[in-house]
């Protein structure tokens, strides 16, 4: 949240940014106080409510890396939720069942149509929110998925820009 929050700050095109169904009286919230000088004046939305509460269910779009569609393109009046379940370890599909169930559409980013798998064993499309917010916002101020991808991927995950 803390990085989430420094790439927003620096963005050219910063973005409205929620932390809902964010307890205040919960553990993460307490540890962020804890750990993070100033977290409690982020300027950004702190909310308990859900966000299936929080906005119409008409206009929020679940990222995950288990969707079948692509994203395209961000609509400034649509709702991205990232990270959508806090969780230290990785249960493919979760993100999008709950998303299915609550009749909200998924989508993946185009990882695969602009970037190509690096000569090594391991490759994931599973990103830290940090990261997924850096690519949107520099998506935001660039129109560019090639400019962002490059920028919120890190070599790591075993992919680089195709030619």
């Amino acid at each position: 949240l803390c990085r989430l929050y420094g790439v927003n700050k620096k963005a050219d095109t910063p973005a409205h940014v929620y932390f809902a169904g964010f307890d205040k009286n919960g553990e993460l919230y307490q540890e962020c106080i804890q750990k993070i000088d100033g977290f409690e004046k982020y300027q950004v939305e702190m909310t308990e409510v859900p966000v299936l509460e929080l906005f119409d269910t008409n206009d929020i779009i679940y990222l995950t890396p288990d969707a079948t569609d692509m994203l395209e393109e961000l609509d400034k009046d649509k709702v991205y939720v990232i990270g959508g379940i806090v969780d230290e370890s990785v249960i493919k599909n979760l993100s999008k069942q709950r998303a299915d169930a609550a009749n909200i559409p998924t989508y993946r980013l185009p990882i695969d149509r602009y970037m190509r798998r690096k000569d090594q064993i391991h490759f994931s499309q599973i990103l830290a929110i940090n990261q997924v917010f850096e690519i949107l916002v520099t998506y935001l101020s660039s129109k560019n998925w090639r400019a962002a991808l490059s920028r919120g991927v890190p070599e790591r995950k075993g992919y680089v820009l195709k030619d």
